[in-house]
């Protein structure tokens, strides 16, 4: 949130024509929040090699954030997400994938969340972008969008929203995973920012 003050200045009055706006840019509005109301970058993991997880480890906690995913070369199988290394049964996933014909996946009880409905043909290209309210005292929501640039079509859009059951800790560590074992390419990358102590 940025103030911002607006001053107009106005020659012809019969004609009400405005002749010139002035921007003036103000302080920063964290609306009472402490931190920062830019996003920040606060961490990312570029694999050097080929690897079955990307993981961002020692995250600053912030109230908002905002994971960005892109597989390069992604194996033939589900992308998943977890907190903070948590692979017990509490986490809950709906995905929509949109195509010709809509499929809808609603799971819950679930040991991570599963970001993609479409299975990926091998070689793909996935992005993602995750978006996670990351409250301490609740429940760790989160909605994403992916779309997958496939080699032999034009490619898929999917969105989906998820939770992390957790009401006492927050986000301090993401992890994406290949839902089968299999293997990402080197230079994907996980990239997570936030906003707001």
């Amino acid at each position: 949130y940025f103030a911002v003050a607006l001053e107009a200045y106005i020659t012809n009055d019969s004609l009400g024509v405005i002749d010139a706006i002035l921007l003036e840019p103000g302080a920063e509005d964290p609306s009472g929040v402490s931190g920062t109301g830019d996003w920040q970058q606060l961490g990312e993991t570029i694999l050097s090699g080929v690897a079955s997880s990307i993981s961002v480890t020692g995250l600053s906690a912030r109230l908002d954030l905002q994971v960005r995913v892109h597989i390069i070369d992604t194996p033939a199988e589900n992308i998943v997400l977890r907190f903070n290394n948590d692979s017990a049964g509490n986490y809950g996933y709906s995905i929509v994938q949109l195509d010709a014909t809509p499929t809808i996946v609603n799971v819950g009880g679930a040991t991570e969340i599963r970001l993609n409905n479409h299975t990926p043909t091998l070689n793909d290209e996935e992005f993602y972008v995750i978006e996670v309210i990351n409250r301490g005292a609740q429940e760790k929501g989160c909605a994403w969008k992916h779309s997958c640039r496939e080699v032999q079509t034009a490619g898929w859009v999917e969105i989906g929203a998820g939770r992390w059951t957790n009401i006492t800790d927050q986000i301090t560590r993401v992890d994406i995973l290949s839902g089968a074992g299999g293997n990402f390419a080197a230079n994907s990358r996980v990239t997570v920012y936030g906003k707001k102590d």
